[in-house]
């Protein structure tokens, strides 16, 4: 109902305000925040609702296929999280689109930021509470072939994510450098899990 909540309510502004939007508005930011490309207004002013309608659909379907849909179960209630603060970011991000081409003026990536950082949180408390299966988490063959792998590489995952997700708050103070920040947590948390869960699995088969 979160989700749904949040997509219409995205519909819906977006078609009260196309009166009021440009004909071309702004929908890219360089990396330091700069304003740096634009797309037609019906482009900017639904596309990022109906991605996130299809993605949130997408993620709820997905387990439905999944051969061991048992496990997922196990952790539904941390997935539906999940996706629900993937559904609330995407509305928060298409919300600054639409406040920047209404005229207001701040720094972008100071305002991502705390967003960023919330959804990184969230896939760390996900990637915890995570059970073995084939659409959700660190799926390398190592985990896939073990509960133990799975269960020592989730929770070095969670955390690892957990700590980028606060690092990445470190952007509302620093805004120009949130890229750096962003990328320097969240690629060497997301290589070492993958690295991890190999060394767990060599050490387990001796």
């Amino acid at each position: 109902m979160i989700i749904i909540a949040l997509v219409l309510s995205s519909f819906i502004v977006s078609y009260l305000l196309i009166d009021r939007m440009p004909g071309e508005m702004t929908s890219h930011w360089g990396l330091y925040g700069e304003a740096d490309g634009s797309m037609s207004r019906g482009w900017v002013l639904f596309l990022l609702p109906s991605l996130t309608a299809v993605f949130s659909l997408l993620m709820v379907v997905l387990p439905y296929f999944d051969p061991l849909r048992a496990n997922v179960e196990k952790f539904m209630g941390y997935y539906a999280g999940f996706i629900a603060s993937f559904a609330a970011f995407m509305t928060y991000l298409h919300a600054l689109t639409l406040a920047w081409n209404l005229g207001l003026q701040f720094n972008i990536l100071q305002w991502l930021a705390p967003a960023f950082g919330g959804l990184m949180y969230s896939v760390g408390v996900l990637m915890e509470h995570s059970l073995r299966n084939w659409f959700i988490g660190v799926r390398t063959p190592w985990t896939i072939s073990s509960d133990v792998v799975w269960a020592k590489t989730h929770k070095v995952a969670g955390r690892l994510f957990k700590v980028s997700g606060v690092i990445c708050l470190l952007g509302v103070i620093a805004p120009r450098y949130f890229i750096i920040l962003l990328l320097a947590s969240v690629l060497p948390s997301s290589i070492y899990t993958v690295l991890y869960s190999y060394i767990e699995y060599r050490k387990e088969k001796r």
